[in-house]
């Protein structure tokens, strides 16, 4: 599945969790692993952890 970062949350509610828009415009609320922040627009690949664990995202790099 693919999506979009729309915005990074607080540090204070999530420390590296951004609400992601999916290819289906659902909404989801994604962790990313790295320190570095993802700019909204972000182009990211979601994976499912687990059904209670949630999406982790990794950004896509275009060449």
């Amino acid at each position: 599945m693919y999506g979009f970062v729309v915005e990074k949350l607080p540090a204070d509610q999530y420390a590296n969790h951004y609400k992601v828009k999916g290819n289906n415009d659902e909404i989801f609320i994604c962790w990313y692993a790295d320190d570095i922040i993802l700019a909204p627009g972000t182009e990211v690949g979601m994976i499912l952890i687990e059904q209670d664990k949630g999406w982790k995202i990794e950004p896509i790099m275009h060449i």
